[in-house]
């Protein structure tokens, strides 16, 4: 259209047109990063610090596994060996943590509304609350 109604130059149309294109998908792509990304590392990382500094508190060995919603990421917070909660009932919870060893549960509100919801309200006996930190419940679970 500019080049048969405007006059353009076909080439310098195109080439001003890509980079264009270009400069706009980069600065969508910094603001999105910068919007979402940054922030919430660095609040996951204080919240599991938190929730370790309990842990540590109530007596938990460093080498003792815990159930979290991101493994990884508590483990390169805390150093300890951490397993996913599985998706599932209560009792599947608790016979992952006997499978693998994990001594403690960390309960994040995103299972709310879940399989695993009854725990926030009614745990099983062999879920001994330790603390909550902000609205995570910690749990020792029993041998």
């Amino acid at each position: 259209w500019g080049v048969a109604r405007r006059g353009w130059r076909r080439e310098e149309a195109r080439r001003a047109f890509e980079g264009g294109v270009l400069a706009l998908a980069a600065l969508l792509s910094g603001l999105l990063f910068i919007q979402r990304v940054p922030g919430r590392w660095g609040s996951s990382e204080a919240h599991y610090q938190a929730v370790e500094a309990l842990l540590q508190a109530r007596g938990a060995p460093a080498s003792a596994v815990v159930m979290v919603n991101n493994p990884p990421g508590y483990h390169l917070v805390s150093g300890r060996p951490a397993i996913a909660v599985p998706y599932g009932s209560p009792e599947s919870l608790l016979e992952a943590a006997r499978r693998y060893g994990a001594s403690y549960l960390i309960l994040e509100p995103n299972y709310r509304g879940g399989p695993l919801d009854v725990l926030y309200r009614r745990p099983p006996p062999a879920l001994h609350l330790l603390g909550q930190v902000d609205d995570t419940l910690v749990f020792h679970i029993a041998p």
